[in-house]
């Protein structure tokens, strides 16, 4: 638990998951700052923090759920609302939201995809293996003719 005034001492990834954590079935659209009242009274909750944030400390806190928030729009949890500052979560982050983590957009496609396609008659996994026991195996040359 951290002290009162050390709010902002939050770690990125604890803050990430008290996002992922809140519930927005309720609110269609929401703004930057619902998020951070989300997440300090869900700190709060799971006694991580012991009081409500002031002031620098306040700013410091938004500031890293600002950060986080950005991130999960980039991964695709969130996306502009009808306008800005206003977000709304998107089918995917639903998915996530319910699971209370990042999902995998499509985990099976990438491999299957990868295996399809081929440089010659290999793969190019096969062909990034071959590559690598070729550079282990052959002794480096040097560019002064030795």
């Amino acid at each position: 638990m951290l002290d009162i005034g050390m709010e902002d001492k939050l770690e990125s990834s604890v803050i990430r998951s008290l996002i992922l954590n809140i519930r927005f079935a309720n609110h269609p659209n929401f703004q930057f700052s619902d998020i951070t009242t989300h997440v300090i009274s869900a700190a709060l909750a799971k006694k991580l923090i012991m009081g409500r944030p002031q002031h620098n400390t306040l700013q410091r806190l938004q500031a890293k759920v600002s950060d986080c928030v950005w991130g999960l729009i980039l991964e695709g949890v969130f996306a502009p609302g009808h306008e800005l500052p206003f977000l709304r979560v998107t089918e995917y982050g639903e998915r996530c939201l319910e699971r209370g983590e990042l999902l995998p957009h499509d985990p099976d496609a990438y491999p299957r995809t990868t295996s399809k396609k081929s440089c010659g008659r290999d793969t190019i996994l096969g062909a990034s293996r071959r590559q690598m026991r070729c550079d282990t195996l052959l002794p480096m040359r040097s560019n002064n003719g030795d």
